[in-house]
């Protein structure tokens, strides 16, 4: 009889990819939630702009047999045929798209938001396996001199100076521990999670970013941005609050019906009928004239918020080009200085072990090499935060 034993074998959790940190953003992140419901809110508000003003009813009933009113029953409703309906459904409709604007800008910044701690998040984990394996290193090399020095062939000074790099390795792995966790808040942030929540490992997005010239980028940046739209819908907003103020001083008419008695006598066929009231605005003692004014200089206003936002728009562009092109440079110059900062560790490291280097010079290439790493992390960080910038700026939407 053979007995066949199966060990079971723990499965490495699935790496979290940037498109599902994004998509899971996108589905559950309050700021969002937020927005779309003020977005809602805002449809709904254009449904009630459009109806009708309801009608006015007003009942007097007479009290006891004494009737000391013109009619104990009124009804009037106003047509609004002087454009007050129309004025009031055109901004709702502009304050509906000022909404969407809204909505696409938060969407875009939320998506940034990830995409930017997801890149942070690799980098910071990146630089703590580089410090464990520096740490590591370093009591390696603290091991072989401790041997050495038991052999004779090594001073005694050398043990404080190989024991005293162990603790700044350690205190550079610690270090880069506690900005993990850091970066792991601030990912679960961003997708609106709980910043405690445990992350899987992450991969560092490789995005083909295409040569463009900085008047195609602004172009098309002005021309996707939301922002333009958003301030552009509130200058159409405060232009119809200025039409339905004009339109409030235009005469209405409202179809009226009206009836003497309702309570204690029944009305004769002279005692009810129906009429057409004119609504005749002649007088303004000031109040719609000077909020045609206000709203008139806040349109004024809104052009010049317009033409700030395209600026900025202008600026962010020019600024996250200029970015990517420094950290594409840099990225490249790295090709040649990581296999000479290897090639100088081994040598060194050999040279140690053979008693023909000295301590100094091991340290020495410990650090150029650690810290040739951690520019190389940096540099392949920050060409993809620029990528992300650059997406961001010029209106990229999920």
């Amino acid at each position: 009889m053979f007995i066949t034993l199966i060990f079971a074998q723990e499965v490495p959790a699935p790496s979290l990819t940037l498109e599902t940190a994004v998509r899971e953003a996108l589905s559950h992140h309050r700021r969002l939630a937020a927005a779309r419901k003020e977005t809602d809110a805002a449809r709904l508000a254009v449904r009630s702009a459009h109806a009708r003003t309801n009608p006015e009813i007003y009942f007097a009933p007479a009290l006891d047999q004494f009737n000391g009113t013109t009619e104990e029953l009124l009804i009037t409703q106003p047509l609004e045929i002087n454009g007050t309906r129309t004025a009031r459904t055109r901004g709702a409709l502009a304050k509906l798209q000022v909404s969407h604007a809204r909505l696409q800008t938060e969407q875009r910044e939320v998506v940034g938001a990830v995409k930017t701690s997801y890149i942070q998040l690799w980098r910071e984990r990146e630089t703590q396996v580089l410090a464990k394996s520096l740490s590591e290193t370093a009591q390696v090399v603290d091991r072989l001199a401790k041997k050495q020095v038991e052999l004779g062939s090594r001073p005694g000074i050398d043990l404080a100076q190989t024991g005293l790099e162990v603790t700044r390795a350690r205190q550079q792995e610690t270090l880069a521990l506690s900005r993990v966790r850091q970066a792991e808040a601030g990912l679960n942030g961003a997708m609106g999670r709980s910043p405690e929540a445990p992350l899987p490992a992450v991969e560092l997005p490789t995005e083909k970013t295409e040569q463009i010239t900085v008047e195609i980028a602004i172009s098309g940046a002005l021309t996707r941005r939301s922002e333009v739209s958003e301030e552009t819908a509130r200058r159409e907003a405060l232009r119809q609050e200025t039409a339905l103020a004009r339109a409030e001083g235009k005469p209405d008419v409202a179809p009226q019906f009206r009836s003497q008695y309702v309570t204690f006598q029944t009305p004769k066929r002279s005692d009810y009928g129906f009429s057409v009231a004119v609504q005749l605005p002649l007088l303004d003692w000031g109040a719609r004239r000077n909020k045609i004014q206000q709203t008139e200089a806040a349109t004024l206003a809104q052009e010049d918020r317009i033409e700030q936002a395209r600026q900025e728009i202008r600026r962010e562009v020019v600024q996250a080009l200029a970015r990517l092109e420094g950290a594409t440079a840099i990225l490249a110059s790295f090709t040649e200085a990581l296999p000479q900062a290897q090639k100088l560790l081994k040598a060194s490291q050999l040279g140690f072990e053979e008693g023909k280097t000295s301590v100094l010079a091991v340290l020495e290439a410990q650090r150029m090499y650690r810290t040739i790493l951690t520019e190389y992390a940096q540099a392949r960080a920050e060409r993809a935060l620029a990528q992300v910038e650059l997406s961001r700026t010029m209106g990229g939407t999920p």
